[in-house]
């Protein structure tokens, strides 16, 4: 074969058609059609040659046309009845064409009735293959060939979700004309726009977009997570001032009984405290544990936000189970200059009250 393929490559085709009969390449088990070369093809299909046939890699004459982008050889392989839903190594032809953006490939798959929603051992379908691309021009083929928009894979992510993590506005524009749910949850119960603002280094031009288009500031996740208390476990406070703008309800909680400043509080933030105070949120509201923010600043040493918080009207005097006060947490952990600022306060306060 490597006399075969020597004379292929200096484009010798009269020679193997002398030397070489349809039997040869058939007691060898490798279709000479794997080459590609126009001449070779047509002469050996004259000869009846079975181009469905696999060689010892369990590969077919289309494989090979359509992964070295033989257009030609594919249509002709197509048009004389070869399926196009074959498979190349782990993709198949139409994933791996979209993946190398062969546009025209794809086009002769689609038009050769392929398997739009054909998925791989992760669910993954041809339209979240085209998302990962980024290719827009590929991913209105599929969809005006009517491919599958809400379809998920085995993490519960939307086609849209996909296009978030890719940060691609274009396609998550595109992608919102076509009747898509916005506010549709993957199988944590996060949206796009949770997953929007979980990316690292997310874009705030998508956030903005997503919002202005009815993604929902106050939705919540299994977890009851919502944007807002996402932005503040991040501790991020400009995103925070963007979501408060939009409504964001301040004083939701998650599972644990968290508040987005119980969130601040554990990341230190007084900026972030700040701006939840003045837009409303619930000072003295107690986490699972029954801890109030309080607490949970006076156990971590964080004596400015104690003094912020007893200033804006925390209660000193509240207890957590097993009688836990703001006051015996400072003195455990042996921050006692907390201990002492809060037993003065709160006799301040008894004595004023």
């Amino acid at each position: 074969m490597l006399l075969i393929a020597y004379q292929l490559a200096i484009g010798n085709d009269h020679f193997i058609i002398e030397r070489y009969d349809k039997t040869y390449f058939n007691l060898k088990g490798v279709k000479p059609t794997r080459f590609a070369y126009e001449t070779i093809v047509n002469y050996l299909i004259a000869q009846d040659i079975d181009i469905t046939l696999r060689d010892c890699n369990n590969l077919s004459a289309i494989d090979y046309a359509v992964v070295n982008n033989r257009y030609l050889d594919a249509k002709y392989f197509l048009n004389r009845g070869v399926s196009p839903n074959c498979q190349f190594l782990e993709l198949d032809l139409l994933k791996y064409s979209i993946l190398k953006e062969w546009l025209n490939m794809v086009r002769l798959l689609i038009n050769s009735g392929v398997d739009l929603e054909r998925k791989d051992k992760h669910n993954n379908t041809p339209l979240i293959c085209a998302i990962r691309t980024g290719n827009l021009d590929i991913l209105k083929e599929l969809v005006s060939a009517g491919v599958n928009l809400h379809v998920k894979n085995d993490k519960g992510l939307t086609p849209l979700m996909y296009a978030i993590k890719k940060k691609n506005i274009s396609i998550i524009r595109y992608l919102l004309t076509q009747n898509i749910d916005i506010n549709e949850k993957d199988e944590d119960g996060f949206t796009v726009l949770m997953h929007a603002i979980a990316a690292p280094n997310y874009s705030m031009e998508v956030i903005e977009y997503l919002v202005d288009h009815g993604a929902n500031v106050n939705i919540k996740s299994n977890k009851l997570v919502t944007p807002l208390l996402l932005t503040a476990k991040n501790n991020d406070i400009e995103l925070a001032r963007y979501l408060v703008g939009k409504e964001a309800n301040v004083n939701d909680k998650d599972s644990e009984g968290y508040n987005s400043l119980m969130y601040a509080v554990l990341n230190h933030n007084i900026a972030f405290i700040t701006l939840l105070v003045k837009n409303g949120i619930k000072i003295n509201e107690r986490n699972c544990k029954e801890y109030t923010a309080l607490m949970i600043a006076s156990e971590n040493g964080y004596f400015n936000i104690v003094k912020y918080l007893v200033e804006h009207g925390a209660d000193i005097s509240l207890k957590a189970k097993k009688h836990t006060s703001a006051i015996k947490l400072a003195s455990k952990r042996r921050y006692y200059n907390i201990a002492d600022y809060l037993a003065y306060s709160n006799t301040n306060i008894t004595a004023t009250a």
